[in-house]
């Protein structure tokens, strides 16, 4: 029920010495049009320009006008709104995954060893439940990949991950294949596990993630691990423990609340960042200094008394044995 946002026809219009930028913003969610207060950003080439549209009504006409070329209009840039997040506004994750109630594995039929294979599927059955429900196939047994449910794709020399995890801006293999680079920061195949999360190609709200795991003993660790990582959108593990060496989230791009103003667009539109604001409350510090002292003061002269106690009984002790000198 929350608000669902939309910019539509957006054009710029230059107006003698000033530039005009007009379009609609609709409220398309299928309930009735909330009265909100919208944040606006249009990036110009002498800085950004802020403004704030007020809407009670599905669509809503836009009239900006700004004194440079503007580049680029941004609605609600810092989610300052309640609203319905479109997908490409947040990055995929773990935890896209393992809160879908049915997933698909798919495990690989050449996975080097009956082993290896035999501990993927014992990996994957320890993540079932009443709520989370998995459908184990192999790659050769897959002719598409479902729209409805999430994915996993297991394994390095699974079918699947030759397509829908190859090179891309994320992330690369390197070292003739024995190595991948996650957001740049390289990671070795052996002795290593992963986890590359991407958006299904054909469902944009689903997610698929490539999980590799090396070496064999590693598997229940990254069992019990992996669950509690469900903010990330790519993981590097090291050894058969396993540690954790490298995590992070991939940006977000195509975001259909931005739209490129620019007459140019060959290259990628690359947007400031926003400067940092000030929390609108700051949580007391979790320690008072002032205590943390006076308890330490209070320690050092009870270890203080304690000292002259124990000297006390020490010199009572010589003293009965007759070799305290008076």
């Amino acid at each position: 029920g929350a608000p669902q946002l939309a910019i539509r026809n957006v054009k710029v219009e230059p107006t003698g010495n000033t530039f005009r930028v007009t379009g609609s913003l609709d409220q398309i969610q299928a309930e009735d049009a909330y009265h909100l207060q919208v944040p606006i950003a249009i990036h110009t080439a002498g800085g950004p320009v802020y403004t704030t549209l007020e809407t009670d009504t599905k669509q809503k006409p836009i009239e900006i006008t700004v004194n440079d070329q503007p580049i680029s209009l941004s609605v609600d840039p810092l989610f300052d709104l309640f609203r319905q997040l479109d997908p490409n506004e947040t990055p995929p994750t773990i935890g896209q995954i393992f809160g879908q109630p049915r997933i698909v594995a798919v495990l690989p039929s050449d996975s080097g060893s009956k082993d290896a294979l035999d501990a993927y599927r014992t990996l994957i059955d320890s993540w079932k439940s009443d709520e989370h429900a998995i459908e184990v196939v192999l790659d050769s047994e897959l002719k598409e990949l479902p729209k409805d449910r999430a994915v996993w794709i297991v394994g390095k020399e699974n079918r699947w991950a030759k397509t829908l995890f190859a090179d891309s801006p994320s992330w690369t293999r390197t070292d003739g294949g024995t190595a991948i680079s996650l957001a740049g920061e390289k990671v070795p195949f052996a002795d290593h596990s992963l986890v590359v999360i991407r958006r299904h190609p054909q469902q944009i709200d689903q997610a698929i993630g490539w999980l590799v795991v090396d070496p064999i003993e590693a598997m229940p660790g990254m069992g019990r691990k992996l669950p509690h990582y469900g903010k990330y959108s790519y993981l590097a593990f090291e050894g058969s423990e396993p540690t954790n060496t490298v995590k992070g989230q991939w940006d977000t791009t195509g975001s259909p609340l931005v739209v490129d103003l620019r007459a140019d667009r060959s290259d990628r539109l690359a947007l400031p960042a926003s400067e940092p604001r000030k929390a609108l409350a700051e949580l007391p510090p979790a320690f008072s200094s002032r205590a943390l002292v006076d308890c330490l003061q209070r320690l050092l002269v009870l270890r203080r008394d304690h000292r002259l106690v124990g000297l006390a009984l020490h010199d009572r002790d010589q003293l009965f044995q007759g070799r305290l000198e008076m």
